[in-house]
C-alpha cells in the first residue's frame, strides 16, 4: 500500500497531527528552506539542538549531506519491512568504520559524530529513502576525498557502511549513497554566516512534504543531545 504523505499542494494548516507547521523563512534567526512547502517546527528544533551540540563539542564542525537509498530490486525477507532498523544499523557501522579508519590513518582527533536524518518517499514509490546530515569534528575531517570507488577516504567510509548494512558487495552498494552537489560544509564556532549556510541546507530534512506519517516508522530523528536526549 502506498504510504500517505504530505504534499506541497495540500491546504496549508498550522498543525499536522501533533506537529507544528513552520512557513517562515527563518527559525531562531537562521535561514530555512520553505520552497518545498512548510517545515515541521519540532524537527527544526531538534536540528538546531544537534548542530549546536556539535559546535559545543568542536570548535570546527565538518558537515556532510548524503542520501541513502535501497536498490530497486531490494526487498527484505518475508515478514520484515524496510523499517528504521536499517538507518539505526548504519550509524552503528559508520561509528565502527570511522574509528578503524582513524586508527589506520593515525589521526589523533576523535570523530565526535553527531547527526540528523529524515525518512521520505519519492512520489509514486512505496520504498523509502533517507536524507542525512552528518556532523564531525572539523579537526579530524575536512573533506570527503575523491568521489571514486578506491582508496581510503571519508566518502568511501560512508558509502561502504551503507553497503554493509544492506549486505551487498561494496562495489554494488556504493552507488546507493548519493552525495549532493555542494554538500560539504566547514563551520567554525562563532562564525555566523557559516552556521547560516549549514542550517539552511540542513532544514531541507525537516520539510513535511514526502514524509509518511502512517507507515509505522519515525520520519525524523537525531543523535543524542544534552537538551532532548536520544531521539530515534
Amino acid at each position: 500500500m502506498k504510504p500517505t504523505t504530505f504534499e506541497q499542494h495540500d491546504q496549508p494548516k498550522a498543525k499536522l497531527g501533533h506537529l507544528t507547521l513552520h512557513e517562515d523563512h527563518h527559525y531562531r534567526n537562521l535561514p530555512v528552506q520553505v520552497t518545498r512547502g512548510p517545515l515541521i517546527e519540532e524537527y527544526l528544533e531538534r536540528l538546531y539542538e544537534v548542530v549546536q551540540e556539535s559546535l559545543m563539542d568542536n570548535s570546527r564542525v565538518f558537515a556532510v549531506r548524503v542520501d541513502l537509498r535501497f536498490p530497486v530490486s531490494y526487498w527484505p525477507l518475508e515478514g520484515e519491512a524496510l523499517g528504521n532498523e536499517y538507518i539505526r544499523r548504519f550509524w552503528e557501522v559508520l561509528k565502527y568504520r570511522l574509528s578503524r579508519y582513524q586508527l589506520r590513518e593515525g589521526r589523533i582527533h576523535p570523530a565526535k559524530l553527531h547527526y540528523a536524518w529524515a525518512r521520505e518517499y519519492k512520489a509514486g514509490e512505496t520504498k523509502p529513502h533517507f536524507h542525512l546530515l552528518i556532523l564531525l569534528n572539523g579537526h579530524a575531517f575536512n573533506t570527503l576525498g575523491n568521489f571514486n570507488y578506491s582508496g581510503e577516504n571519508l566518502h568511501n567510509v560512508i558509502a561502504e557502511s551503507w553497503a554493509n548494512v544492506l549486505m551487498l558487495p561494496e562495489f554494488e552498494g556504493k552507488g546507493l549513497a548519493n552525495f549532493p552537489v555542494d554538500g560539504q560544509y566547514l563551520v567554525r564556532r562563532g562564525v555566523e554566516w557559516e552556521l547560516q549556510k549549514l542550517f539552511l541546507r540542513g532544514s531541507y530534512l525537516t520539510k513535511a512534504a514526502t514524509k509518511s506519517f502512517d507507515d509505522g516508522c519515525h520520519s525524523f530523528r537525531t543523535s543524542q543531545t544534552s537538551v532532548g536526549g536520544w531521539m530515534w
